[in-house]
């Protein structure tokens, strides 16, 4: 892959393309990524570890707001209950961050 990155967004939603190539995107439809919760059981028999989980709930991701800065862009995250998070994309780089 060649070429710079590039973010195209569109209201609550965005595209992270690099060298022509989508390499993140996220819709209301279509969530980056999701979060979510279960259930896990350990087994341990003379130092063998048997480990088994099972997801309870899941919840999507989704972009709330989009604002340009002058390295780049922030896009504002729904998180679960009232956290969320900020996707930060500047010229070093594209950064994750939790926002309580």
């Amino acid at each position: 892959m060649s070429g710079s990155m590039k973010l195209v967004c569109s209201g609550d939603a965005f595209s992270l393309t690099g060298g022509g190539e989508v390499i993140l995107e996220s819709r209301k439809d279509k969530p980056m990524c999701y979060v979510g919760c279960g259930r896990e059981h350990v087994d341990m028999y003379r130092g063998n570890f048997k480990i088994e989980d099972y997801v309870t709930e899941r919840r999507p991701l989704l972009v709330s707001g989009i604002s340009e800065t002058e390295d780049g862009a922030v896009l504002d995250g729904l998180g679960v209950g009232k956290g969320g998070f900020q996707l930060l994309h500047g010229a070093d780089g594209v950064a994750l961050a939790a926002v309580a």
